[in-house]
């Protein structure tokens, strides 16, 4: 499942920053990961995984995907049985984050919802 970028003109100070940014989006498609495998794939359990509805955050994940373990759909799951069984399936494969830091360049980390008493 996708999550749509809504209000996309409010995420931005200006509108050449929002054109340049989604150009940048653009190239790092168009690349596919320098013929990484399964880099479409990869990205997409990784934005849906993060529940992505940010331009900024969908350019940072690209970036960081080596911050997700990935098994596309092909692979036979018997033989990644266990290493998969704490992964999230999405439409393109099982995906988690794992410990390898995130580098925050075109978007602030994600704020979470805080318990207070």
């Amino acid at each position: 499942m996708f999550y749509p970028i809504n209000n996309l003109l409010e995420q931005y100070d200006t509108l050449e920053k929002l054109v340049w940014e989604g150009n940048n989006l653009g190239y790092v498609l168009e690349e596919r990961g320098q013929g990484m495998p399964h880099f479409l794939d990869h990205l997409r359990a990784a934005l849906e995984y993060e529940r992505c509805d940010r331009l900024d955050y969908a350019l940072d994940i690209p970036q960081n995907l080596r911050c997700y373990d990935f098994l596309p759909d092909d692979v036979e799951m018997i033989e990644y049985g266990k290493r998969a069984s704490d992964m999230i399936l999405t439409k393109y494969g099982h995906v988690r984050r794992n410990e390898e830091p995130f580098y925050y360049e075109f978007s602030q980390q994600p704020t979470r919802p805080e318990i207070s008493m």
